[in-house]
């Protein structure tokens, strides 16, 4: 067992041409790999309109609606709706086995709680084991979570492995979240 610990400043939105899409996958890499939590920031707001190192795109006023903070709120109405104080790491790679959209995908789960979470930075097709969160034989349901403004599209799951595709596209800005529970 480790340190808990929590990410405190990477990458800003409007800044270093840093895409909606990046910060996203920061943020859900690091809640889903065991961080407590973790900052988002956004130029101007950090700057709050006062000189900064780069130009804004706006006031910071304005930039409180922007996509990455839209993208933000997305992910704490995700997180409140699983314990996520119970998330291990997937470290195993137990829930996403395979597919397209398994490669750069981060998962943690909540066996005792019958839940689990991944993101797939890239979209594509994944093979999910729900066996994983829910036990052999366990029914459940998944959902993708659109991570960009919260849509949800639910999937009836089986006992056995599932090979699932999000409603989206695949490559860069094509990100999902799955979530899988019992049912």
């Amino acid at each position: 067992d480790g340190l808990p610990f929590f990410l405190v400043e990477t990458q800003y939105e409007n800044e270093h041409g840093v895409t909606e899409a990046f910060l996203r996958a920061q943020a859900y890499g690091a809640i889903l790999s065991g961080a407590t939590g973790e900052v988002f920031g956004n130029n101007p707001i950090w700057h709050f309109d006062g000189p900064g190192l780069y130009d804004a795109p706006g006031t910071w006023e304005q930039q409180l609606d922007s996509a990455g903070s839209r993208s933000m709120a997305v992910l704490h109405t995700v997180m409140a709706t699983v314990p996520w104080w119970l998330l291990e790491p997937d470290t195993s790679h137990r829930l996403v086995t395979g597919g397209s959209g398994s490669s750069g995908a981060v998962a943690a789960e909540a066996s005792g709680a019958r839940v689990a979470v991944a993101y797939l930075p890239d979209g594509g097709e994944v093979t999910v084991d729900p066996s994983a969160v829910l036990g052999t034989g366990g029914r459940g349901r998944a959902s993708w979570v659109d991570p960009r403004n919260g849509s949800v599209t639910d999937v009836l799951l089986g006992a056995g492995t599932a090979a699932l595709t999000p409603p989206g596209g695949r490559g860069a800005g094509h990100d999902w979240l799955l979530v899988v529970r019992a049912a």
